[in-house]
C-alpha cells in the first residue's frame, strides 16, 4: 500500500482505528493461491483467503476516501430510516387516536405483549408501584397535565 503522507496516516489510524480501517483495505490484499493456481478458500465462508501483501496501486488516501464514503452513506440511510420511522409512528398514533384519543392510557386497548413497548417509562413507573415519593410526583404530574386543544374539543 502506498502511503504518501506518513504523519497523516498515523493521525487517521489513531482517529479511526486500525481494526475499523482494516475492513476497508482487506479486499485490497492479494488472495492466496494453491500450487495449482486456484484461490485458497476459507473452509467456513468459502471466500478467498487473503495474504498480508497488498495488490498494486493501492493508496492509503483511497482507503480513507472509501471509509468517508461509507460513513456518509450510512448517515444518509439512517436519516431516511428515521424519517420513515417518524412517519409510521405518526400514522399509527393518528389511527389509534381515531378509535380512542386516550388509547395510550387504556391497557385493554393494546395486547399484553405490546404494553411495555408502548407505555415505556410510564408503564415501568406503574409496574414499580407507589412505593416511592418520586413515582407519586410523576404520576400526579402526568395525570394533571391538560389535554392538547385538539383532544379537548377546542379547535
Amino acid at each position: 500500500m502506498t502511503i504518501p503522507d506518513e504523519s497523516k496516516a498515523i493521525r487517521k489510524l489513531s482517529q479511526i482505528g486500525y481494526y475499523r480501517l482494516s475492513g476497508f483495505w482487506y479486499p485490497c490484499r492479494c488472495p492466496k493461491f494453491s500450487n495449482d493456481g486456484s484461490f485458497i478458500k476459507d473452509s467456513k465462508t468459502g471466500l478467498p483467503v487473503r495474504d498480508d501483501i497488498f495488490q498494486d496501486n493501492i493508496h492509503f488516501d483511497n482507503i480513507i476516501k472509501l471509509y468517508i464514503f461509507d460513513k456518509k452513506l450510512r448517515q444518509l440511510m439512517l436519516d431516511g430510516i428515521e424519517r420513515i420511522e417518524i412517519y409510521m409512528r405518526n400514522i399509527i398514533a393518528h389511527e389509534i387516536g381515531k378509535h380512542d384519543p386516550m388509547a395510550s392510557k387504556k391497557e385493554d386497548f393494546l395486547s399484553y405483549e405490546a404494553r411495555p413497548r408502548v407505555y415505556g417509562l410510564w408503564y415501568l413507573v406503574k409496574k414499580i408501584g407507589p412505593s416511592s415519593t418520586w413515582i407519586d410526583k410523576v404520576a400526579d404530574l402526568v395525570d394533571s397535565k391538560p389535554l392538547p386543544p385538539h383532544r379537548n374539543g377546542i379547535s
